[in-house]
């Protein structure tokens, strides 16, 4: 048995304090009206750390509590129709089987108390726990023995980790046991994982975690999301990165055409785009690390996980290009020299969730019809491309020449000529245009 303390392994009884207070819970409009405890949402973060100021917030959340009312007394009788026992003050730890009904209740909001162990069932977690019974105990008692470098990143980022809520931050001069347990989970998935061991962004993906699940759980969590969501992104080279940039841009070209313009004409993209990034494509990488901790408010971003742990990992793009989708009117006016700064800001501006989820997943709108096959496809696609682009390198100065490039083009065509990723991304007709372009050339350098 590991010798972590069981009231740091519980962090559900950590936003009890909260959600005692949450309005969520009908009948007491002085209750629904209090939007925080002395300046605290519910979780326990600093409004005044949010993006939004105070009076803007509290318009917000007023009529969102409102929803979340609503949504919760849909929830409980949802779970009662599919028989499971389930009231206000329920803590299900088992839910209906997936259907479409399951799947609206979803994007519009698990209720919050439910959240830990709705995302740990929906990404099977209680399974992947029932055939390791002890390792996570197993590792925290050997995880002294991690590397330095990992420990040092690990130490180094643990105070860095949301030092405005209060569960992180105990104010009496002593370390929080939000804080042990943190580190707990890190040092364990970086045993874990040799590969990826500790890399920055993970402290904050499961610190956030922790508020909703206890540590075991979190770990588990961490596991399930690089095998499932995040592959190879916070790998050292953090090619997964790239790849899910490329994929990314792809989906610009074929969902939000008017951005894409836009983005050629400003940040001169080539036909080589899926290998060199473009800055502005650069400007997601942080959206892709953190699963847009930092990038949207905290309500919006588990909203965004409440789809992403329940769908796939097309909810990652589907949210991106609805952020983009929203910023577009701005995006198309905004003078080059601004529009990272607009990437970056505009986001936060994002104060409800449900203006954000439902330019995504609206059935008019086009960006719902993105699926995951596609996903996958287009990803191997990317994988491919970079990794022939990656072999006609010359070693010496690292660039191709006009015949390389005519090479790895028809090869594209080749493998990408029929319309099953992505249908109407129009590759033949732009590729055709660039081969007749090179083959002229590279008729010059012979």
């Amino acid at each position: 048995m590991s010798d972590r303390p069981v009231s740091a392994s519980n962090a559900e009884s950590l936003f009890q304090l909260y959600r005692d207070k949450s309005p969520e819970k009908p009948g007491i409009e002085s209750k629904r009206k209090t939007v925080d405890l002395n300046g605290r949402d519910r979780y326990g973060f600093k409004i005044s750390a949010s993006f939004v100021d105070q009076e803007k917030y509290n318009t917000w959340w007023d009529q969102y509590s409102r929803y979340l009312i609503r949504r919760k007394l849909k929830w409980v009788k949802l779970m009662n129709k599919n028989g499971f026992e389930a009231d206000e003050d329920s803590m299900p730890t088992k839910f209906p089987t997936r259907s479409e009904e399951l799947k609206r209740y979803v994007r519009k909001g698990i209720p919050a108390e439910w959240r830990g162990n709705a995302w740990f069932y929906f990404c099977k977690g209680p399974e992947r726990l029932s055939k390791n019974k002890g390792l996570y105990d197993n590792l925290c008692a050997k995880m002294d023995t991690l590397d330095e470098v990992n420990l040092e990143a690990i130490e180094k980022d643990l105070h860095r980790t949301f030092p405005d809520n209060i569960h992180f931050n105990d104010y009496s001069g002593e370390e929080s046991l939000m804080i042990g347990s943190l580190r707990r989970v890190l040092r364990c998935y970086a045993l874990y994982n040799p590969e990826i061991g500790y890399c920055q962004s993970l402290n904050f993906i499961a610190g956030q975690l922790l508020i909703f699940m206890d540590e075991e759980k979190t770990f588990w969590m961490l596991v399930i999301i690089h095998e499932k969501l995040l592959v190879d992104v916070h790998t050292m080279n953090l090619e997964g990165v790239s790849v899910h940039q490329g994929v990314l841009l792809l989906c610009f070209r074929q969902y939000l055409p008017l951005t894409w313009s836009v983005m050629r004409e400003h940040d001169t993209i080539n036909d080589d785009f899926l290998v060199n990034i473009p800055s502005l494509g650069i400007c997601t990488t942080s959206w892709f690390m953190s699963l847009f901790i930092g990038i949207l408010p905290v309500e919006t971003v588990l909203r965004i996980w409440d789809c992403l742990f329940y769908e796939d990992s097309k909810s990652i793009f589907r949210i991106s290009l609805g952020i983009f989708k929203l910023m577009e009117p701005q995006f198309v006016k905004t003078p080059e020299d601004e529009l990272y700064h607009l990437i970056q800001s505009f986001p936060r501006t994002i104060l409800n969730p449900n203006d954000l989820l439902d330019v995504c997943y609206r059935k008019l709108n086009s960006i719902s019809h993105l699926k995951q096959q596609e996903i996958q496809l287009c990803k191997q696609y990317v994988i491919n491309y970079r990794a022939k682009y990656k072999n006609l390198k010359h070693e010496d100065n690292n660039l191709l020449s006009n015949q390389e490039r005519l090479k790895l083009l028809q090869e594209g065509i080749q493998e990408f000529g029929k319309p099953r990723v992505l249908k109407g991304l129009r590759w033949n007709s732009r590729l055709n245009k660039q081969i007749r372009k090179l083959r002229v050339e590279s008729e010059h350098d012979i």
